[in-house]
């Protein structure tokens, strides 16, 4: 933006800057209406396009893993189909008012006995400071006692990894974690046992 030193007037350059920002939302708003008719087109048959990890034998005791499409009639290719079609009768409802979903997905926390609801629904996030503290482990000193908060697993409130340690252990077997783990055919006798522990597990 132009100021004062370059000769121009500050008041009348946030005056076009405000009138530019103003048509550009008024433009998206009716964009809909005016050109809509260009975004209607016949959709193609959902299909998943869901690939899995496969196992191929080259010979003398050697394997080699590739990705392969699943058929669309197993049950994993319906549910990727399934999967689409939800996305698109999604996209067909949104408007200018639509709210992004967000990072993490409604969850509650259960402590000593009582049942605190975190995050409402997909779109609202996460509301106070008191609130995420309570999503976290961590420790509260009353009454001369420390009481141990468990918070929340990471997959317990979020959608998907949101730092580099939870991309690499996302897939890592725990209670909120039904999925399998990470070795898909096996650790043969170089395996490592999972232990599962919690901060307060390490806290003597």
């Amino acid at each position: 933006m132009a100021s004062a030193r370059d000769g121009a007037n500050e008041v009348h350059a946030l005056a076009i800057y405000r009138d530019q920002m103003n048509k550009e939302f008024e433009t998206a708003r009716q964009w809909k209406e005016n050109w809509g008719f260009l975004a209607v087109h016949e959709e193609q048959p959902p299909r998943g396009f869901s690939e899995t990890s496969v196992k191929y034998i080259v010979g003398q005791g050697k394997w080699v893993n590739a990705r392969k499409r699943v058929p669309d009639g197993s049950s994993e290719g319906l549910a990727a189909a399934a999967s689409e079609q939800a996305s698109r009768t999604r996209l067909s409802m949104l408007e200018e008012s639509s709210m992004p979903t967000t990072l993490v997905k409604p969850c509650r926390v259960v402590t000593d006995g009582s049942d605190r609801e975190c995050v409402v629904d997909d779109t609202s996030g996460i509301q106070s400071k008191d609130v995420a503290k309570m999503m976290t482990a961590h420790n509260v000193q009353a009454l001369g006692e420390t009481v141990g908060i468990r918070g929340l697993d990471p997959r317990e409130k979020f959608r998907a990894p949101s730092t580099a340690a939870q991309e690499i252990g996302w897939r890592s077997p725990s209670k909120s974690n039904p999925t399998r783990g990470l070795e898909l055919f096996g650790v043969s006798r170089h395996g490592r046992k999972d232990k599962i522990k919690t901060l307060f597990d390490m806290v003597p």
